[in-house]
């Protein structure tokens, strides 16, 4: 049910600053994966250890429908008085699966997927949008929605940077006494194709774990066939 709230005071708050639209953020990631000190298990062509730097934008990419905004009862100038631009529709479409929402961040520090003043979030992080509101011009943040249920997926847009980088090391098989290993590197954000691409080749012991490492990252080999590696990650990759 929408709930547009404090509408009637728009003439006594004529005076106030415009509040501005929620405005598009982009983060910094970085880190490694996997970690601790439990086995992990990955199959031949799946990465065995990553580890990355990069600045990318976050988008939220609708899996089923977002209802459009109908406020009944309510006349073009509410609409206009809660967008302060004069645009009174666009904002209010049913959005289609397939919209991409970027991760933005509102006048009060708040964050949440928004396009242009409407914005939905997932408060409790399940993966599907549970509420939606308005950044008002006079408002500020308006509460219209509640009770969604909308799926949705996580894209990261990369921004190229000679500083971002990705390092894999990558599962290949194995050969009768012997695993193969690719380490591949992308670079500049242009995570689609390596800059540097190297195979490696790893003695097993005849008996029990056998330990293998590449630059930093030093890896326990606990199991290992032609279609699956159970290991254990001692150090990064840096």
């Amino acid at each position: 049910m929408v709930r547009l709230m404090a509408l009637a005071l728009a003439s006594s708050l004529g005076a106030c600053a415009i509040t501005p639209a929620p405005q598009p953020v982009i983060d910094d990631h970085a880190g490694s994966a996997p970690g601790g000190e439990e086995a992990h298990s990955t199959m031949v062509g799946d990465v065995m250890l990553t580890t990355y730097a990069y600045r990318a934008q976050r988008f939220a990419v609708l899996r089923e429908p977002l209802p459009a905004i109908t406020p009944d009862g309510e006349d073009e100038g509410v609409m206009a008085y809660l967008f302060g631009d004069g645009d009174k529709v666009a904002p209010l479409d049913r959005l289609e699966p397939g919209t991409r929402l970027p991760l933005s961040e509102t006048h009060e520090g708040a964050r949440a997927f928004c396009q242009r003043r409407r914005c939905v979030r997932d408060a409790d992080g399940d993966g599907t949008l549970d509420s939606e509101f308005i950044v008002s011009a006079k408002e500020g943040a308006v509460e219209v929605r509640e009770g969604l249920r909308v799926p949705y997926a996580i894209e990261d847009d990369v921004a190229e940077s000679r500083e971002s980088v990705k390092r894999d090391l990558v599962y290949q098989g194995r050969g009768s006494d012997t695993i193969k290993v690719a380490y591949r590197e992308f670079q500049d954000g242009r995570f689609a194709r390596p800059a540097f691409f190297q195979e490696l080749s790893y003695q097993l012991a005849e008996e029990g774990p056998t330990s293998i490492g590449f630059r930093s990252a030093r890896i326990e080999v606990l199991e290992a066939s032609n279609t699956e590696i159970r290991y254990r990650v001692l150090s990064g990759l840096q």
